[in-house]
């Protein structure tokens, strides 16, 4: 056949002919045996899986694999390297049904074939709660004030998966000076299965009412604060702080914690105080926050009762000096005397001690 000889269109359409059948030889040497001739092989025989704990995921880790090729030609070498599987869905229950979802194929004919998983083996397993306990914090407030945020930690497992808590504590009825339980309220687990796959143990906190100060003991207050403004605001502050530094010594009937509020807003408008030495026997504020702070860094005053963490007191006793000897010693700082003077308070700004005052 000449081709010069044909029509043009005939020319075009054998042209094309030719280079369809270029292309069409060049796939099917590279994929033809890979993709639209493979040969369908479907998964026979077994495989096990190992009862777990909830986790929030739906993969299986196959524990033993007895999974065979149905389908493979002659001699051909084609086996399973590798298989997936996963359950029905991720909650707890029994008989809980698994499946393959893919395999990897290996060996010299591997290209040959393709995996139906339409039929495949399937098994059970058992999915189990997981734990999870968390402990409310305890809480005070003045009797009258609104009630605190109620908060939580947890103590032992967690949540998995993206679950999250969801709710809110509750307490007890009562608005009386005295202590009530701090429930679990509405708190759950928002795991899309009701919460059902936890095991959620809950430690019930403790809100403490304290008395609010008697109209006699606020006036007193009152009266005190009216003198430390003024004392202030006339540049006498040595005799300020020796009026903060008896605060809390000279009335107990005033809680701490509004103590606290009352000099936390005065330190607000009024500047700080100058820091003074301690020693054995001094009284005030600064000697509680000087027990505080040695308490929150390990170098306890007292284990249980007054100076234990929670109770400091405003004395400073053989037991405040005894801790501090201790921080001084550990930290080489001599004399270690006990003695809360500048070469200590250096120190502790120094290597930035949590709880500094000052």
């Amino acid at each position: 056949m000449n081709l010069k000889t044909l029509p043009f269109f005939s020319l075009i359409k054998v042209k094309n002919a030719i280079v369809f059948f270029i292309v069409f030889s060049v796939f099917f040497l590279l994929f033809g045996a890979t993709s639209a001739f493979a040969i369908e092989l479907t998964i026979g025989g077994d495989f096990s899986v190992q009862n777990r704990n909830y986790n929030g995921d739906v993969n299986m880790m196959i524990e033993q694999n007895n999974l065979t090729l149905v389908g493979v030609e002659g001699e051909d070498v084609v086996s399973i390297l590798l298989a997936t599987a996963e359950l029905e869905d991720k909650n707890v229950g029994e008989d809980k049904v698994v499946s393959i979802t893919n395999v990897i194929l290996v060996g010299e004919d591997a290209g040959k074939y393709t995996v139906s998983y339409l039929n495949a083996p399937t098994t059970t397993v058992t999915i189990s709660q997981a734990l999870v306990s968390v402990s409310a914090d305890n809480k005070t407030k003045i009797q009258g004030n609104v009630d605190p945020e109620f908060t939580f930690q947890i103590i032992t497992g967690g949540l998995l998966g993206g679950d999250t808590f969801t709710g809110q504590l509750s307490r007890d009825p009562g608005n009386g000076v005295g202590t009530y339980n701090i429930t679990r309220g509405t708190l759950s687990v928002d795991d899309g299965n009701n919460g059902d796959n936890y095991n959620f143990i809950f430690q019930t906190g403790t809100l403490t009412i304290n008395r609010r100060p008697s109209s006699q003991s606020r006036s007193v207050s009152t009266s005190v604060i009216s003198r430390f403004e003024n004392l202030v605001n006339i540049g006498n502050t040595q005799t300020a702080q020796n009026l903060k530094n008896q605060w809390a010594h000279l009335f107990d009937d005033v809680s701490s914690e509004e103590v606290s509020v009352v000099f936390s807003e005065r330190a607000q408008t009024q500047g700080d105080f100058e820091v003074r030495d301690l020693k054995i026997n001094m009284t005030g504020f600064d000697v509680r926050n000087l027990q505080i702070l040695l308490n929150k860094n390990n170098f306890i005053v007292a284990n249980s009762g007054a100076g234990s963490p929670g109770n400091e007191t405003s004395f400073f006793g053989p037991a405040t000096q005894r801790a501090l000897q201790n921080y001084q010693q550990a930290h080489n700082i001599s004399p270690a005397s006990g003695y809360f003077g500048q070469i200590t308070r250096g120190h502790m700004k120094s290597i930035g001690l949590d709880g500094l005052w000052w």
